[in-house]
């Protein structure tokens, strides 16, 4: 017998459907070629299987892709995932410049003797937006002057906020 037993959702892209097991059988039987084929054909009703079709037709043509569906995200909290300098975006860089995150804190090193005043940052964020001094900063387009510390600031919707001070460094400058 072919029967669906459960629907669990209209998405407005398709149909979930909890429970096709004789169906599954049926099709599993079929590309394995077996006598079980002609069997479960044989214990099938016709009608049956006809009002199944028609039942699943009624239910697909309700469902429409005009319905509107809540996604609830969970809350994300501000967050700086990479921080980098690409010599694409930085004519004054010679290769790419990758800085590491610890707490609070973005630091990096410049592979020359740099000037680190119109550097523009390429970054991968979690929140709403991120700003230098209520400037909002786009990645791959915003230019700071890196010639001295500075302080990147995450926001999500939800109002919650977390700074990171970048520093780089010109190699002639670091301790050895």
């Amino acid at each position: 017998m072919l029967f669906v037993n459960g629907i669990d959702e209209c998405d407005g892209n398709g149909l979930k459907i909890k429970n096709i097991r004789p169906l599954q059988n049926l099709a599993i039987a079929q590309m394995q070629g077996t006598k079980n084929l002609k069997n479960q054909m044989k214990s099938s009703n016709p009608k049956i299987a006809f009002l199944s079709v028609l039942f699943l037709l009624g239910i697909l043509g309700s469902c429409s892709k005009d319905s509107e569906i809540s996604i609830d995200t969970p809350t994300t909290k501000p967050l700086i995932r990479s921080f980098s300098f690409l010599a694409s975006n930085n004519e004054q860089l010679t290769e790419d410049v990758y800085l590491d995150i610890k707490g609070k804190t973005i630091e990096g090193v410049l592979p020359t003797s740099n000037n680190a005043e119109n550097l523009i940052a390429t970054f991968i964020f979690d929140g709403a937006a991120v700003y230098v001094n209520d400037t909002e900063q786009v990645s791959g387009l915003s230019q700071n002057n890196f010639n001295v510390p500075v302080s990147y600031t995450v926001r999500t919707n939800e109002g919650e906020s977390k700074s990171y001070r970048v520093t780089l460094i010109n190699k002639i400058d670091e301790p050895e």
